[in-house]
């Protein structure tokens, strides 16, 4: 999440390169472009954003590993699925809120610093619940390599499902 965040804050740094660049050429020239309409001998060149894609996706990877990860290692076998679904309903309700955010927020370069501090925010939070329940885990994934199961069991022994 720490490099997601990262990604964030080069995609903020680019957003004001941008827009220095934007507002040097109308007051040198006397305009009022945006850097959308900016003359394409002006505007900046798309591969500065290839740093930017490179962490992000870097950051995307590592995250959605770990939640399968944990998905599949310590979820019981009736609740791998749950935890799969859940993790894509908090990625869908991750991409409701940014929509809402960039309906009400103008400015584009709040907003990426603004994703930056929600993702390192969340970090440090997920660290913690980490830590809090590291131990628990532990214990279940233990009791489950040596058949301990509390009484629940994972196979169907009629069936073998």
């Amino acid at each position: 999440m720490v490099i997601t965040s990262c990604s964030f804050i080069i995609c903020g740094f680019l957003q004001v390169a941008m827009e220095g660049k934007v507002s040097s050429y109308n007051e040198d020239h006397g305009t009022n472009f945006t850097f959308h309409n900016l003359p394409n001998q002006h505007q900046m060149h798309v591969l500065t954003q290839v740093p930017m894609i490179f962490v992000i996706t870097c950051g995307e990877i590592l995250t959605s590993i770990t939640t399968l990860e944990f998905a599949y290692s310590y979820a019981p076998p009736s609740m791998k699925s749950v935890c799969q679904s859940l993790s894509l309903l908090t990625t869908a309700f991750g991409n409701l809120v940014v929509i809402i955010f960039n309906k009400v927020t103008e400015k584009m370069t709040y907003l990426f610093f603004m994703w930056a501090a929600i993702v390192l925010l969340a970090a440090v939070l997920q660290g913690f619940i980490c830590k809090k329940i590291q131990g628990p885990l532990d214990e279940y994934k233990n009791n489950e390599l040596e058949g301990k199961t509390d009484g629940v069991e994972l196979k169907d022994k009629e069936s073998g499902v």
